[in-house]
């Protein structure tokens, strides 16, 4: 029973020292679904907007799939912002990821371009956040359309 408890001790030290507070499967799954006090309380503990799941998901491309703007900035300004280009092993950015999505709130991808998303990358399946938008009612209903076409045309705003 003594052997056991310290082996318990043990592995929650090694856990502890590995990630922080957080481990990474606890703060996947907030960011995809939690409060922006969870992704502010992970962030605070030791998560690190650079960490990526095994089939490349970064914390970002979890951010989208919350469709919580507050969420999605939190993770930007955390450092998220040097993955924002990032690809999955499908090939997919967050931005790709939020333009396939049928029920995106629009403003999850406005968010996404605004820092600087590129319209023009080219998934596994050859799709861009582009294709992908054009097939999007939730997006076409937007003027968030309109902000991705001018965009591709070379329009920026004043």
């Amino acid at each position: 029973m003594r052997r056991l408890a310290m082996c318990i001790l043990a592995a929650q030290l090694v856990a502890s020292t590995a990630w922080g507070a957080v481990r990474p499967v606890d703060f996947f799954y907030r960011l995809r679904s939690g409060t922006l006090e969870q992704a502010t309380g992970d962030f605070s503990d030791g998560a690190s907007a650079s960490w990526t799941e095994k089939d490349g998901t970064t914390p970002l491309m979890a951010a989208t799939e919350n469709q919580n703007q507050k969420v999605l900035y939190h993770v930007l300004v955390s450092g998220g912002l040097k993955t924002l280009n990032a690809q999955d092993e499908q090939g997919q950015t967050a931005l790709v990821r939020a333009c396939g999505n049928k029920n995106v709130n629009p403003e999850v991808v406005r968010l996404l371009i605004l820092a600087g998303a590129k319209l023009d990358i080219r998934d596994n399946r050859d799709r861009t956040a582009y294709s992908l938008a054009k097939m999007n009612p939730s997006i076409r209903k937007s003027d968030v359309y309109k902000m991705i076409t001018d965009r591709l045309a070379g329009i920026t705003p004043c």
